[in-house]
């Protein structure tokens, strides 16, 4: 697992990761990335493919950009790893995780996600990129969908891990 930052209440990465969440900074997701990917020394020879964490097309069109794939485009400008955006699809519109405890996210995520149009091939290496690690059960749900394709090794890379 790739984490950049630690997400406490008075944390700068809480403050950049709720802007690029909330302040329609789109710019603020791609600088976290750039910045994950050098502090974690990533390399396009490590990786076939980023897989940003998908949001639903509604989600998508009510902030006009996926945090997560923002994320990934600062790593992919660093490492010129590609990204496979459709990799995933997200199945269900939810409400905001954030007020959440543990056991109602882990029931808000299950079978969230599905494959998408861009599913990836056997054998390949793949980094799933995500804004903040709270649970677990986002990223969880996710790779059970990624699993299917028989990944050589499956990896997370988190912006912020929330302590």
């Amino acid at each position: 697992m790739y984490a950049g930052y630690l997400f406490t209440p008075d944390s700068v990465a809480r403050a950049i990761v709720h802007s690029l969440k909330y302040g329609h900074n789109r710019a603020a997701g791609i600088a976290l990335g750039r910045l994950v990917a050098c502090k974690e020394g990533l390399r396009k020879e490590d990786f076939d493919w980023l897989v940003p964490i998908p949001i639903h097309p509604q989600k998508l069109a009510e902030r006009g950009y996926n945090q997560a794939y923002a994320i990934a485009l600062g790593v992919h400008e660093v490492t010129g790893i590609p990204i496979a955006k459709d990799a995933l699809r997200r199945r269900q519109y939810g409400t905001s995780q954030t007020e959440k405890h543990r056991q109602e996210r882990i029931r808000a995520m299950k079978d969230a996600f599905t494959a998408g149009p861009h599913f990836p091939q056997e054998g390949l290496r793949l980094l799933l990129v995500d804004d903040v690690l709270t649970t677990g059960a986002t990223l969880s749900e996710a790779a059970v969908v990624l699993a299917k394709a028989f990944p050589k090794r499956l990896s997370v890379l988190v912006a912020a891990v929330d302590m």
